[in-house]
């Protein structure tokens, strides 16, 4: 069985506007190999070039955000702790930029969260505004803040946050920001 010539990738949406500009996937080294080691034949060949394809948009993605970022921006971007996922974020009308999202993930040695994900969405056009939080979370966790009288049911990310998470302090960081809030949740959780 031979390699064959492996699919086409066609990309729409996000990647396809005005976020995707100057993405060009067939430059990073790992998409090239993983599509010059296509084999129809292998299982799991097609999460290896689709896994390749989401580490270079990751890069893609925090490069435009530290093109775009202002000072303190750039401060929040160097100083994440590591595996912090950042984002641009463009208006789908005019194709302008109005924000960059850090995402994280929330854990506590005394009382991990499933899957909990902090965002912070910093504005590009307020430099000294602070982020809007949001607070994602498991299906579990989200169940036992609720029936703990916690927060209600149904609540969007950045309600979510509000009912769960500390207040943001006036000149604090990210990096400053995530161990109150990851105390506060597994305080939650304990309680609830």
């Amino acid at each position: 069985e031979g390699g064959g010539v492996p699919p086409d990738v066609v990309f729409g949406g996000v990647a396809g506007g005005a976020a995707g500009r100057g993405f060009r996937p067939e430059s990073d080294a790992a998409v090239r190999s993983a599509l010059a080691r296509w084999s129809a034949s292998e299982p799991h060949a097609l999460l290896r070039i689709f896994a390749a394809l989401g580490r270079a948009w990751a890069l893609h993605t925090r490069a435009t955000a530290e093109r775009l970022a202002g000072e303190r921006l750039q401060f929040e971007l160097s100083t994440a702790p590591e595996g912090c996922q950042v984002e641009a974020q463009f208006e789908a009308a005019s194709g302008q930029p109005h924000s960059v999202m850090m995402s994280l993930g929330l854990d506590s040695e005394s009382q991990p969260a499933e899957g909990a994900r902090l965002v912070a969405a910093y504005s590009l056009h307020d430099e000294n505004s602070p982020p809007t939080l949001g607070l994602i979370l498991g299906s579990e966790d989200t169940a036992t803040l609720v029936a703990g009288g916690c927060m209600a049911s149904g609540l969007s990310p950045w309600q979510a946050a509000g009912a769960v998470l500390p207040p943001w302090r006036a000149g604090a960081c990210l990096a400053e920001f995530l161990p109150a809030a990851e105390e506060e949740l597994a305080a939650r959780l304990g309680a609830a």
